[in-house]
């Protein structure tokens, strides 16, 4: 299976700028808090997400409204990512994979990238697949890119001088999205699989 895959894959452990990353997902779960209790505390105000415009493996350009009718599982991060994205990507991978496939197939993956420098609709695709095959890589141009993180209250900063030439210190949360394309909920970057497939059920078999 693909999980097993990724799993043999030699580790390549760098530096890691931990104290920033963590400091970037609190003030990303912040900006989630202050964005909910501005709308009320009601999904209907869309305190996350927005409308966005990328390029997906295929070449196709795609947007938020590709994604309507499905439950959107979006995380940001980068291929050249030493640590943090691929954990959390193998974990997308195993919740889905653990999951009844009927109620797995409900749910599109999505990596979002934060590095379009070097993230090619190629790589992206290349790097995706590695854990899941239904997962979407949607990278763009960097004003494109912009604009999507912003939507979603992403932080990211270039940190210069790493084994990969330079890394990038980003938020790293997953949210999720409804079929309506509406924020409903978002799990931190440390989250388990069988954490995350049981919030991930939680969330599509108590909406119906």
């Amino acid at each position: 299976m693909t999980s097993k895959r990724v799993r043999k894959r030699k580790s390549k452990r760098f530096r890691v700028d931990w104290p920033l990353a963590l400091t970037l997902v609190v003030v990303a779960v912040l900006a989630i808090g202050g964005r909910w209790m501005a709308s009320g505390g009601g999904r209907e105000a869309d305190p996350v997400g927005g409308p966005f415009e990328l390029v997906a493996q295929d070449g196709q350009v795609m947007t938020d409204q590709d994604f309507l009718g499905s439950y959107t599982l979006i995380y940001f991060g980068y291929t050249h990512c030493p640590d943090i994205c691929p954990t959390t990507l193998q974990a997308v991978s195993d919740a889905l994979d653990s999951m009844p496939e009927a109620l797995a197939r409900r749910i599109q993956p999505v990596m979002i990238s934060v590095d379009p420098e070097r993230d090619t609709p190629e790589k992206m695709g290349a790097y995706v697949t590695l854990f899941h095959p239904r997962m979407i890589g949607l990278t763009g141009d960097p004003a494109h890119v912009e604009e999507a993180m912003q939507a979603y209250g992403i932080l990211s900063e270039k940190v210069d001088g790493t084994p990969n030439g330079y890394d990038m210190d980003h938020s790293a949360l997953l949210f999720l999205m409804g079929p309506d394309g509406a924020f409903r909920s978002y799990f931190l970057p440390d989250v388990g699989a069988a954490e995350l497939a049981q919030g991930l059920t939680e969330e599509v078999v108590g909406s119906g």
